[in-house]
């Protein structure tokens, strides 16, 4: 499942694709479905039967009728599979609600999930989230960073067409911070991962 909240359906499919992933194809195919808060909110239908949209959401709105496009999406897709959620990206809800409307939002749908694991039988889902730090306040980079369980850190490295992933934080108790760090690479639709020594 993508929560998709900065991007056109067409615009997401593109840059999907750089990674090998045709969202069409496998919308189609029941394995992926978009809850799409950036069409909700700006009026875009699409034909997709796995694209989910609500065209009277808006800011005030946003948990009640998340949630109910949720709700369907669990009822209608995903059955007794558990859900992956990755949300592109959350610091497009901050832009579309305003910082502070947007943690008091990410915490009640934090609460929301954990009533959930308390009452519900069902398996529950993986939620990740993906935030740029060049478009975030500190405030949101330092609340969802508490609410993540784990905390991935990519930034630009020297070397061409690769990028520097750090773990900043894990549960794991073997979890080491000096020997987290990786040179990642995205080459022909494929993830490349090396091991950076520790200087």
């Amino acid at each position: 499942m993508i929560i998709d909240s900065v991007l056109p359906i067409s615009s997401l499919e593109m840059e999907l694709r750089a990674a090998d992933f045709d969202i069409a194809s496998e919308g189609m195919a029941g394995n992926v479905a978009v809850i799409d808060v950036f069409s909700s909110f700006y009026g875009i239908e699409y034909t997709y039967d796995f694209v989910y949209t609500d065209g009277t959401m808006d800011a005030g709105t946003f948990l009640p009728k998340y949630s109910r496009l949720y709700r369907r999406l669990l009822t209608e897709r995903i059955g007794d599979r558990r859900p992956v959620g990755i949300d592109v990206t959350i610091d497009g809800l901050a832009f579309l609600f305003g910082t502070e409307n947007f943690l008091s939002v990410f915490q009640r749908l934090i609460a929301d999930k954990e009533r959930a694991r308390i009452t519900e039988t069902r398996k529950r889902p993986i939620n990740i989230f993906l935030l740029n730090r060049g478009r975030a306040s500190s405030d949101i980079v330092a609340w969802v960073s508490l609410y993540s369980q784990y905390v991935l850190e990519f930034s630009s490295s020297s070397a061409p067409f690769e990028e520097r992933m750090i773990i900043r934080k894990s549960p794991l108790p073997e979890f080491n911070p000096l020997k987290s760090q990786y040179s990642f690479r995205l080459w022909e639709g494929k993830v490349e991962l090396s091991p950076i020594q520790p200087r």
